[in-house]
């Protein structure tokens, strides 16, 4: 079954500079983030790089946070 299309990136701002960071590929690191309590998945969850054209700075940020959300049972 085909893939469907990736959605675009949002646009993400340095938090030193405050201008749009580019988005950026991680190349031959892979890395596999898991939620707490979720140690037993296969895969872990996909993640975006960016970097900033100005300062250097590189942010990570999870493409599901909200699978991130601890329960507040």
């Amino acid at each position: 079954m085909p893939r469907p299309p990736k959605s675009p990136r949002p646009a993400v701002a340095c938090l030193r500079c405050d201008i749009p960071m580019t988005p950026a590929s991680m190349g031959a690191l892979r890395m596999a983030l898991t939620p707490p309590g979720r140690s037993k998945l296969r895969s872990g969850l996909s993640a975006s790089l960016y970097v900033c054209p100005r300062c250097g700075r590189v942010e990570l940020q999870a493409d599901d946070p909200a699978a991130f959300a601890l329960d507040a049972s």
